[in-house]
C-alpha cells in the first residue's frame, strides 16, 4: 500500500509516471515484491538492484547500468566519482552514478545518516566546470527514458 501511495503521489505532483521505478535504501523481499506488483500493474520500468545497494550492476530495460554509489563512503568526492563513471565504457550498457541532492534542514540532520554528502553532490551537479568537462570529453549525459 505505501508503494502504491507513493507511486500515486509522485503521478499527482509531476503529472506523468516515472521514467524508472525502484528502491535502494531498504531492500527486503516484500518490499522486492511490493515494487515488482505496483511496477506490473501501472507497467512502469523496474530498476532492479540485484544484490541490494551496493550492487554493482543493475539490469533496466535490457541493458547493464554500472552502478557508481559512493555518497556513504570514507573521503567521498562526487566530482572525481562522476569523473570515474563518465569515462568508464563498456560493451553492455552505461555507468550510472546514484546521487542523493538535497539541502539540509533540522529533520534530515536528526534523522539521516547521509548529511554533508547531498550538499556536496548539489555543488557538483550544478557547478558549470563540472558540465564544461563533460562537455570537453564529449560525453553525453542520458535519461533513463532513453536507455
Amino acid at each position: 500500500m505505501e508503494i502504491e501511495a507513493q507511486y500515486q503521489k509522485f503521478v499527482a505532483l509531476v503529472g506523468r509516471q516515472p521514467d524508472y521505478f525502484e528502491g535502494h535504501a531498504v531492500v527486503s523481499d516484500n518490499f522486492v515484491k511490493g515494487l515488482e506488483i505496483v511496477g506490473e500493474r501501472h507497467h512502469l520500468n523496474l530498476l532492479r538492484f540485484a544484490a541490494g545497494p551496493d550492487s554493482p550492476s543493475v539490469l533496466f530495460k535490457g541493458k547493464v547500468l554500472h552502478v557508481f554509489m559512493e555518497s556513504m563512503g570514507k573521503n567521498y568526492n562526487p566530482y572525481e566519482t562522476l569523473k570515474r563513471a563518465a569515462l568508464a565504457q563498456y560493451n553492455d550498457g552505461y555507468a550510472m552514478m546514484v546521487c542523493h541532492p538535497g539541502y539540509l534542514d533540522d529533520y534530515l540532520l536528526q534523522h539521516s545518516s547521509l548529511t554533508v554528502p547531498r550538499t556536496q553532490e548539489v555543488a557538483m551537479l550544478t557547478d558549470p566546470q563540472m558540465q564544461e568537462w563533460l562537455e570537453r570529453q564529449q560525453i553525453k549525459l542520458i535519461k533513463y527514458s532513453e536507455v
